[in-house]
């Protein structure tokens, strides 16, 4: 008990007195013990570091077309008719230009996500054009797919 006291007291003693080598947070004994990822998560939060969607001019804008030559890297794929919008369990799936089997892309949110999307609802873009921005990857062999983890990576165009 004692320890703890004069410890306790210890930073009850004025700025100057005090030994710490960041003297900003003398106030804040605490914190002094977090680590350093703690401060820098802290400091990106209070930086306004967003890093949903970039802005436009700095990715590519394509077409369905030209997806083949992208996969792998972050783009905006413009004037995709959604074909079809699939639910399942774990998955719900945008299907672009036809419907399951046949789709020639698809979007796909995850479960994990569905959250994210609670506002927007998907339902309404079946039947209509869309552009979507995200990293173009393929699925098993030749399926090409967009996760979606956010609703400002989608936007209707009519």
């Amino acid at each position: 008990m004692k320890a703890y006291t004069k410890h306790y007291k210890r930073h009850l003693l004025p700025l100057g007195e005090r030994k710490s080598t960041f003297p900003f947070l003398a106030y804040l004994p605490a914190l002094r013990r977090l680590p350093f990822g703690v401060f820098f998560c802290f400091w990106l939060l209070l930086s306004g570091f967003t890093a949903f969607v970039p802005l436009e001019e700095d990715v590519p804008h394509i077409e369905l077309s030209q997806v083949q030559d992208y996969i792998g890297k972050e783009v905006w794929i413009e004037n995709l008719f959604v074909a079809q919008i699939r639910d399942t369990e774990k998955a719900v799936f945008l299907n672009i230009n036809r419907s399951y089997p046949n789709q020639e892309f698809a979007l796909v949110v995850f479960s994990d996500f569905w959250e994210a999307f609670e506002g927007s609802d998907l339902k309404r873009l079946e039947g209509k054009r869309i552009r979507v921005f995200g990293k173009v990857l393929i699925y098993k062999q030749n399926n090409l797919q967009v996760h979606l983890k956010n609703p400002t990576q989608i936007e209707a165009l009519e």
